[in-house]
This record gives structure tokens, C-alpha cells and sequence, in this order.
């Protein structure tokens, strides 16, 4: 959830704990009130985000979904990088509404973690994890102040 600047010194309550993209951790830093833990999460590699996935053999109309632009962009630039043509490339904020519409059309849908709890069950999703495992795992230990 965003959180104005001249709102952040009161917006967290005691023990959080915040967590930015590496690509904002500096940013993020210098804008916490001292004293307010923080921790970059870390972000699997293209290759381990791809691994394990065929690379069609036709040619296909691929929608990826999120709610965050950034991941969006990314998509965008990593398929672009994988040779897909950005004719059969569709983007979808599922922040918006209607986000779900004429899905069925496409032969790939990609959708992060937290669209595929909101997405149709109708649909054949392809669910892909940015965030490394090695995080995650580290997120289910308890944290102390002193551990960060």
C-alpha cells in the first residue's frame, strides 16, 4: 500500500517490517523513519522465472496480468528478449476493472501470484513466482530487530 512521505514517520505500527524491490531500496532507505526495519526483497533471475517452460511452436497470443506496472514492464522487456513478436503480446493491469475479459482468446496466460487467486477458475493460467525462494523461506522465520 502506498504511503504519502509526510505520513510515513506515524504509518507504521511497532514490529513492521518493510519490504521494497531492491530497484527501490535505496529510495526506501532514505525515506524510512530511522528506526523502521527494512529489508529488499530478492527477486529470482530471468532464468529461474523461465525455467522449465517450453517455448511454443507456433505462434501464440500471450496475455501477462498483474497489478503492478512494474511487473508488467518487466514481462514486457523479458519477453521481447525471449523473441516474441509485441503483436502477440497483451498486458493487463487486474487492478482495472473488466481486467479478466476476452482472456480466453489468448493460448498463454501469465498472471503473478496474487492475480491467480482472483483469476477465473475457467482459465488455463501459467503462474509465474518473481520473488526468490530463499526469501520466502527467510520471511516464515521469526525476525528480530537485531537481525536486521
Amino acid at each position: 500500500q502506498a504511503v504519502k512521505s509526510e505520513n510515513l514517520p506515524n504509518a507504521f505500527p511497532t514490529g513492521t517490517c518493510v519490504l521494497a524491490s531492491e530497484a527501490h531500496a535505496v529510495e526506501m532507505q532514505e525515506r524510512l523513519p530511522a528506526g523502521v526495519p527494512f529489508r529488499p526483497i530478492q527477486l529470482r533471475s530471468m532464468q529461474e522465472v523461465i525455467a522449465g517452460q517450453e517455448r511454443p511452436s507456433r505462434p501464440v497470443l500471450i496475455c501477462v496480468v498483474s497489478g503492478s506496472k512494474a511487473i508488467l514492464q518487466w514481462s514486457a522487456t523479458l519477453l521481447s528478449a525471449l523473441g516474441f513478436s509485441p503483436d502477440g503480446v497483451i498486458q493487463r493491469n487486474s487492478c482495472e476493472p473488466g481486467w479478466e475479459l476476452g482472456l480466453g482468446a489468448c493460448d498463454i496466460v501469465a498472471v503473478d501470484v496474487v492475480t491467480a487467486r482472483r483469476a477465473p477458475a475457467s482459465l488455463p493460467l501459467t503462474v509465474f513466482r518473481i520473488v526468490s525462494d530463499d526469501f520466502l523461506a527467510a520471511l516464515k522465520d521469526p525476525v528480530t530487530d537485531q537481525e536486521l
